[in-house]
């Protein structure tokens, strides 16, 4: 029997941002795992990468058949033309398939992105995990439209994948969200927040399912290596307690103004100074999205801090999203502002304090029963975050086998993702 050719968007093994890698790993392990027979190809158009990441995942995958994840890195400017040739080509196909179908179609498949759609059976979009919204640039928000539009225009079945879907604040943004969230086959999103915006929407699409967070089945690296990463890092293994941190300059990103980043910053220091003076802790910075990216919280955060000799900073090198993952599980306490570092920190059953900047994480944090645990950068004080570092601390052992036990079902749940597509995949079977 010929494989069933699924083409996956929206997802980025290579993404500077862990959180991508582990989003996508994440739906590789959980396709491999209940839909054996099919045959996967990762798509996302291109963006940079870094060569470490490359070479780690093209020695995993280099003789695996069951999917295609390599590519090569193409500049922007090539990017925004091959959207609109592509645009143009899905258009050109869609008007062409009223006359000789099987003619045009040799032709349009002659362009590799063209054919790669016109060969695929079905296409699964994660849009980054959160990007279906107007919250970001405007050139993000219109790319996120883009493939769906390809999909609808080739006739192709599209789901989207566990993500948080919206806001939308523009009235034009808006219409297009709903005129594509209508026409989608299923779209699953991984939290309340999202299913209710999209009823409040209006939507009429009934396949709406909540599933959790695919990073929640990121596979670790092995304790061993973790423990050699941090010895690697001059983090000595008598440490008797260790807190770890996932700091984000929110400005750079546009997830917050700046008065709000200069409020966080001025926190975080202190709070890392409280850390070190009340429980006698060594902390561990860990950077979810790159080295060079991180330089800049050291001006922000960690020269403001009293306490630097208690402070480790991962920096020797680039490490992967299962690597962090792993490392992450050997803290004792996490306080984190990158949604995924907090994924993996609760996915690894350690008590996690969550520095919020979009709904997503109460959400996901409600999940895992862990809501009361989360922040909010935008009304951020001090006291707020130290009355939590308190609860938490002295409550630690207690949340970690609540966590534990919260971890079974939500790995069952994660699992639903590959059982939904495969019941879409046999129905289409039957018709």
């Amino acid at each position: 029997m010929e494989k069933k050719q699924i083409l996956i968007l929206g997802v980025n093994i290579f993404a500077i941002n862990r959180g991508g890698g582990a989003m996508t790993m994440g739906i590789i392990r959980i396709m491999k795992e209940k839909l054996p027979t099919c045959h996967f190809t990762i798509f996302d158009g291109g963006g940079p990468i870094l060569n470490y990441l490359t070479t780690f995942y093209n020695l995993k995958y280099k003789n695996d058949m069951f999917i295609d994840g390599n590519r090569k890195h193409i500049s922007k400017i090539k990017r925004y033309l091959n959207i609109f040739f592509f645009l143009f080509l899905a258009t050109g196909y869609n008007l062409s398939k009223k006359f000789n179908p099987i003619f045009f179609l040799k032709i349009f498949c002659l362009h590799p992105t063209m054919r790669l759609f016109l060969q695929s059976d079905y296409i699964i979009n994660l849009n980054g995990g959160d990007c279906f919204t107007d919250r970001y640039k405007i050139n993000l928000t219109f790319g996120t439209f883009y493939y769906p539009i390809i999909c609808f225009l080739l006739h192709k079945p599209l789901i989207f994948l566990p993500q948080t879907i919206g806001p939308f604040t523009n009235p034009i943004t808006k219409f297009i969200a709903k005129f594509i969230l209508e026409r989608i086959q299923i779209i699953m999103v991984r939290e309340k927040n999202s299913a209710l915006y999209i009823q409040n929407m209006g939507i009429k699409n009934k396949n709406i399912f909540l599933v959790p967070d695919a990073a929640f089945y990121l596979e670790p690296c092995s304790s061993n290596t973790a423990e050699k990463i941090l010895e690697n890092e001059g983090v000595s293994s008598s440490s008797k307690f260790l807190i770890g941190l996932s700091l984000r300059n929110l400005v750079i990103d546009g997830n917050v103004p700046l008065p709000i980043y200069q409020n966080y910053t001025n926190i975080m220091a202190k709070t890392i100074d409280y850390l070190c003076n009340e429980f006698d802790v060594c902390i561990l910075t860990i950077p979810h999205s790159g080295l060079e990216y991180n330089k800049s919280l050291k001006k922000d955060i960690i020269d403001k801090v009293s306490n630097k000799n208690k402070i480790h900073r991962i920096e020797k090198r680039e490490y992967t999203s299962e690597e962090l993952k792993g490392v992450i599980g050997k803290c004792d306490m996490f306080i984190g502002t990158y949604m995924h570092a907090n994924i993996a920190a609760l996915s690894m059953c350690v008590p996690t304090i969550g520095l919020s900047y979009s709904y997503k994480f109460q959400g996901i944090f409600e999940m895992v029963g862990q809501e009361e645990y989360v922040c909010d950068l935008k009304n951020l004080s001090y006291e707020n975050i130290i009355s939590k570092v308190n609860d938490v601390w002295s409550k630690k052992e207690k949340i970690r086998t609540e966590l534990e036990t919260r971890r079974i079902v939500i790995q069952k749940q994660v699992l639903f993702t590959g059982e939904l597509i495969k019941k879409f995949l046999d129905e289409g079977k039957s018709k």
